[in-house]
């Protein structure tokens, strides 16, 4: 009997150890299952430019690769105020052209472009992460989308390198989920920081934010008279400070490059026209395109529209106001003002509008201009 026992009780302990195996496997089986996939991936953005035409830089991409070219931001910080403001409206009257990209964002984008804005000092330091949520998967577009239209809107973006920054996505799904929910973190790629080449601390880039509006402080203090002779020594200044060059410099698709180093492809040209008439409350946005050179060949090109103050927008594009003189000759004022202020059925000959500004399918609307010259 005794031995019986022995072998009952040990029949029911080996019972037992079994089952308690058996519920912490269960248990941590269902954590897991309640925990969800966690799927990471990175998008190392698709191209690191927003227009690499031949002679200009373009914006940035960034989704897969954050498209690149260094873009701006200087003196004050970027006005947020009633960014969630849905403003589809591309007619002349009533836009708003400080967010005139931003006004045609989905929500999911908005939201994207806003948080970006808000988090800007964290750009700032060059190597701080930037955390987003979205319920969807094609966060992805809406991320290029928003970062497009933020490096249409603010020139003064200047000092950030976009194939520097990585997007990455994290997918988590709960067993009693359909979907799963994704969340992105905005963050620098293989141990970079986000800065232009140029520059290494937040202290430089300081440093060159005050270069740039000391130098802009003085430009905007002499732009006296109407709107049309404000427009007129703004596209003056550029013309006669700067110098055309598509070498591989770091700054030259943005306004340090041309308003301090004073070299610049047309991005460049575009950019800092953009910025100095947005100082001076006139209104203007920056276009992307095609333009056919000289050889009659189309190449990337980028320019601007401003609003006059008889209401309609024309045409300014100072890069080619600003030609590459060969010997002794020189810029008369007819050539130098050959692409000031012009209406469309002179603009677009040797001029294309691209509406898909990074390649992936967004589409901005630009504002229809003039048909006739101002």
């Amino acid at each position: 009997m005794k031995l019986f026992r022995e072998k009952k009780e040990y029949g029911t302990s080996l019972v037992n150890a079994v089952l308690i195996v058996a519920i912490v496997l269960c248990s941590v089986f269902i954590f897991f299952l309640l925990k969800g996939n966690g799927n990471s991936e990175e998008n190392i953005a698709k191209d690191g430019n927003i227009y690499e035409f031949s002679t200009s830089t373009r914006t940035n991409s960034i989704v897969n690769n954050l498209k690149d070219n260094g873009n701006q931001y200087t003196n004050t910080s970027l006005n947020v105020t009633n960014l969630e403001n849905n403003n589809e409206n591309t007619t002349a009257d009533s836009v708003d052209y400080k967010k005139y990209f931003y006004n045609q964002l989905n929500s999911n984008a908005k939201s994207i472009y806003s948080q970006i804005v808000n988090n800007f000092d964290l750009l700032k330091a060059g190597d701080k992460t930037i955390d987003f949520s979205n319920d969807t998967a094609d966060a992805d577009t809406n991320f290029q989308t928003a970062w497009d239209a933020l490096m249409l809107d603010n020139p003064e973006i200047f000092f950030i390198n976009t194939n520097n920054i990585t997007l990455q996505s994290k997918s988590d799904r709960k067993i009693w989920e359909k979907t799963p929910k994704y969340s992105y973190k905005l963050m620098p790629k293989q141990a970079k920081k986000y800065y232009m080449d140029k520059w290494q601390t937040q202290d430089e880039v300081e440093n060159a934010i005050k270069e740039v509006n000391e130098k802009v402080r003085n430009i905007i203090a002499s732009a006296k008279g109407s709107r049309y002779d404000k427009v007129k020594y703004i596209h003056d200044y550029i013309v006669d400070n700067a110098e055309y060059d598509n070498s591989d410099r770091t700054n030259n698709g943005n306004i340090y490059g041309l308003l301090i180093e004073k070299n610049a492809v047309c991005e460049g040209y575009a950019k800092t026209f953009q910025y100095l008439l947005d100082l001076l409350d006139i209104p203007n946005i920056i276009v992307y395109g095609e333009g056919i050179n000289s050889n009659n060949n189309a190449e990337y090109h980028s320019w601007n529209y401003v609003q006059m103050d008889n209401g309609k927008w024309y045409a300014v594009d100072t890069t080619w106001d600003d030609p590459i003189v060969i010997g002794n000759g020189r810029i008369t004022e007819d050539i130098k003002h050959e692409y000031f202020l012009k209406g469309s059925n002179s603009f677009f000959n040797k001029h294309k509008e691209s509406n898909d500004v990074s390649g992936t399918g967004q589409n901005f609307k630009y504002i229809e201009i003039s048909k006739t010259d101002y």
